[in-house]
């Protein structure tokens, strides 16, 4: 009874699961790529402000400092400063945060500001202040800095505060506005923007603005501290314009990035402490992405590496069959410009991480990226995928220095974190990850494990029970010969009797188990959480779901007819009963089964449900999917073939590698190819089965290589 796809959206299908299974990644603690449980609410800080941090900065004393813009009800700039475990830092501001209103209030928000952290510990930012009050809206250029303890600073412009005028002549343009794309500090601690400049003539040329320590316009630099990069009315070399953000090497020498608006594709350029170009760089000064790294996309992030290398950073949207996908490129240029061969052979990396975003669908931070450096070489890269069905995820790849993906890193080199953006990052000497952006809520900061700390797991021994089966809970701690107690959890509640279980063990690990038979019957989201001891920071598990159900429900139950040679899965208790009375002629059970999770079980959406009717006369069949887009690409593209009959069958979601969260197996999903003349699909948990089914011309649909449609108890 089931099918819609062609290959094509078989095809759509296994990229979008790039994303909607990756967010049911496991949480625990510890490993590299998990959450750190120590930060904030495992491993996430959200401040309630109406902005998002698009800059995070690490003291020495390993506070952290995040800077946004704000839209409402106040518009200006918006400065939190974070102790170490992710609390506010009370000596800062008001309670840890300060607002910073500028220009005309309920004008567009100081969007993305850009913020560097000076020797002295001052915080220097540069925004745009828009001025709506008049006939004519304009916005200026606006330097705030701050002291340490969050004050404005009076030695700096007019209160803390430099707003650079319009209407200036420069190389006989007259500007009209300035934004910038990145506040630097020079090695001599003069403070550099390189910003976008609008010109009455039209023309949009980069430029470089610096200023004296105490604010003021350093005349001797340009024409009145600016200098235009390359000519103001004409692209550089006849082929790039700059549009982006910029980076400072030691020896003073800056690298803008643009693009080549010729033929396409993204470019950098290197000027000299003049602002003029260096010609020993690329081709006359720049370096044409696309000819030394065929596989980037546009530049959004940038870093030099002690040797001199440049990684450049970015995104690459590209148009399929229901959505949009979503790749991060990093890519690593030599200090003169070519392309370094021994990253990624030169070419450049590219990782898909989702699709399924609508076309249509705004991504306010779509042009963010961000990249950082450890200390071993390995660059961590982060960006905001899309998940394919809602909401966009903070999302993270690890390179090797040879530009392939970490294995030991998240999911073979690749992380989804939680719902929210990601904007900045900034390593710390303890070797975690801090990844600053927003959720709906305000700023929000997570944490990330660089390298191994504690790492607590949970499996437990029969997986779906029934009700009064005694079922023993394992947890394994690894760490650094971990002591004391663990506490297993049905939910938020102590799980009575395993509350606390002394752990016993060797060097590296250590193990606990409990055993129960209070488990009343439905859907357990059990977990296990380690309190940590000298040696090893708290933990927790990830949440494993565990199915307690009366014999003989929660089933889903396959039949096969022999005419038609389909498959027909279902776990509606009064269709089971009607097919096994022979109220449907010819159907029989094939003897195959699995465990579905009770409807509501948390972590776990219901499938659509799809019939043919007589689409296919005189056979008919249905189809599940569990993802929503294309549920959706079915009831919009096929509803003539196709009538939605609903939602069923509660599963999880795989990764986009096919892997099931703890407590969870694989359900394959398999088509026909229209054999016969009319589609059809067979669902098994066997891989037995599916490589029969396979032998026999049958398609295994899904995440990873071999094809996982759901995750299933067990």
């Amino acid at each position: 009874m089931n099918r819609f796809l062609t290959n094509s959206c078989s095809s759509l299908l296994a990229g979008m699961l790039a994303l909607t299974g990756m967010i049911a990644a496991p949480l625990a603690a510890g490993n590299p790529g998990d959450l750190d449980a120590t930060f904030g609410t495992r491993g996430v800080v959200v401040t309630p402000i109406s902005a998002s941090a698009s800059a995070v900065l690490l003291q020495p004393d390993g506070k952290l400092v995040a800077v946004g813009g704000t839209g409402g009800p106040l518009t200006g700039l918006a400065v939190a400063r974070y102790n170490p475990d992710g609390t506010l830092d009370s000596s800062f501001g008001t309670g840890g945060t300060v607002l910073t209103p500028l220009g005309d209030q309920g004008c567009v928000g100081a969007f993305g500001p850009t913020a560097v952290l000076q020797s002295d510990g001052k915080i220097l930012v540069a925004t745009v202040a828009a001025n709506c009050g008049g006939d004519v809206f304009s916005v200026s250029l606006t330097l705030v800095r701050y002291r340490q303890d969050g004050a404005l600073d009076d030695g700096f412009g007019v209160g803390g505060t430099v707003v650079m005028p319009v209407g200036q002549s420069v190389d006989g343009q007259v500007i009209a506005a300035l934004s910038p794309n990145t506040v630097l500090v020079e090695p001599d601690g003069k403070p550099v923007v390189s910003a976008q400049a609008t010109l009455q003539a039209g023309f949009t040329p980069g430029a470089l603005i610096r200023f004296n320590l105490d604010g003021s316009v350093d005349s001797s630099f340009g024409t009145g501290g600016i200098k235009f990069l390359g000519p103001p009315d004409a692209l550089i070399n006849g082929v790039f314009h700059i549009s982006g953000i910029a980076i400072v090497q030691p020896d003073g020498k800056f690298i803008v990035a643009g693009e080549n608006q010729i033929h396409n594709g993204s470019a950098v350029a290197r000027f000299d402490q003049s602002g003029a170009l260096d010609p020993s760089f690329g081709v006359a000064g720049v370096a044409y992405i696309a000819s030394v790294l065929p596989g980037f996309g546009s530049i959004s992030a940038m870093l030099v590496q002690p040797d001199g290398r440049i990684v450049v950073s970015g995104r690459d949207e590209y148009s399929l069959q229901g959505g949009l996908g979503y790749a991060l490129t990093a890519g690593r240029l030599n200090a003169d410009g070519t392309a370094d061969t021994g990253f990624a052979g030169g070419q450049g990396a590219r990782t898909p991480m989702g699709e399924g975003r609508d076309a249509l669908r705004f991504d306010p931070f779509s042009r963010f990226t961000a990249v950082a450096l450890q200390a071993d070489g390995k660059l961590v890269q982060a960006g905001n995928p899309f998940d394919g069905i809602a909401d966009f995820h903070i999302g993270l790849a690890r390179y090797n220095p040879d530009g392939t993906l970490d294995s030991a890193f998240g999911r073979s080199g690749i992380v989804i974190g939680p719902v929210g953006f990601a904007n900045a990052v900034a390593v710390q000497p303890d070797d975690k990850l801090v990844v600053a952006g927003a959720n709906n809520n305000g700023f929000q900061l997570a944490r990330f494990w660089l390298s191994g700390g504690t790492s607590v797991s949970l499996t437990t021994s029969a997986n779906p029970s029934t009700i009064n089966q005694p079922v023993t809970l394992s947890a394994t701690v690894s760490g650094h010969a971990p002591t004391g107690n663990v506490q297993f959890l049905d939910g938020s509640n102590g799980l009575p009797g395993c509350e606390s279980v002394p752990l016993v063990g060797s060097t590296s690990s250590a193990q606990a188990s409990c055993t129960t038979a209070v488990l009343i019957a439905g859907a357990h989201a059990l977990s296990v959480t380690y309190a940590g001891d000298a040696s090893n920071p708290p933990a927790f598990s990830s949440s494993l779901i565990q199915v307690v159900s009366a014999p003989g429900t929660n089933v889903a139950v396959e039949y096969y007819y022999g005419p038609w040679n389909h498959y027909f899965m279902t776990s509606l208790s009064t269709e089971i009963a009607a097919l096994d009375a022979g109220v449907f002629p010819g159907w029989q059970r094939t003897g195959e089964s699995f465990a579905v999770y009770p409807d509501g079980t948390a972590q776990t959406r219901s499938m659509c449900r799809f019939f043919s009717g007589q689409s296919f006369a005189p056979k008919s069949s249905h189809f599940y999917t569990p993802y929503q887009l294309e549920c959706s690409y079915v009831q919009r593209q096929w509803f003539l073939a196709w009538g939605f009959e609903g939602n069923v069958t509660p599963a999880q979601l795989a990764d986009t590698f096919g892997n099931c969260p703890v407590g969870a197996r694989p359900l394959y999903r398999l088509y026909n190819n229209g054999q016969g003349g009319a589609p059809n699909h067979r669902y098994t948990t066997s891989l037995t089965t599916r490589a029969a089914m396979i032998s026999q011309g049958w398609i295994p649909e899904g995440a990873g290589t071999i094809g996982v449609i759901a995750c299933v108890p067990g």
